[in-house]
């Protein structure tokens, strides 16, 4: 019997929207059997169909690549861990932390075969800079939650 392996379940489909934006024409799957610290954790992370992303939004400065490749899929995940918008099962006791969507995010990366140097240097850049996006969507999230009267 073959070993479970961290992995994309299915192929990634998305659609140019303005040369900025992508949609995701399909369901995201990713199995994570272990995390970067080797424990068993068997979780699956969906991202749905219609979902919103930018792809890899590294700034240039620090990231001299394009903003797609092979990392593609390991991107969309990332963005939606930083939205809200995965779907995670089993469901976690508490929403993912921004170090667990960006250790999630070097992991999809390995799965995917990118390479030592590219997936550190856009795991560093994620945890210098992601903390703007981070604080975005989780302000938004405050802003649109009920108040109690």
């Amino acid at each position: 019997m073959a070993k479970a392996t961290n992995k994309f379940l299915r192929t990634l489909k998305l659609e140019d929207v303005d040369g900025d934006q992508w949609v995701l024409l399909a369901p995201l799957v990713y199995r994570s059997v272990t995390n970067t610290a080797g424990q068993k954790i068997n979780t699956r992370y969906t991202v749905p169909e219609g979902f919103t992303t930018d792809l890899a939004s590294v700034p240039s400065l620090v990231f001299w690549r394009k903003k797609s490749g092979a990392f593609n899929e390991a991107a969309v995940l990332h963005d939606a861990c930083y939205t809200g918008d995965v779907i995670i099962a089993p469901a976690p006791d508490a929403p993912l932390t921004r170090g667990e969507a960006d250790g999630l995010f070097k992991d999809a990366m390995a799965a995917l075969g990118v390479g030592w140097w590219t997936r550190t240097v856009m795991h560093r850049a994620v945890r210098l800079g992601g903390w703007r996006g981070w604080k975005r969507y989780r302000n938004a999230e405050t802003a649109e939650a009920p108040h109690d009267e």
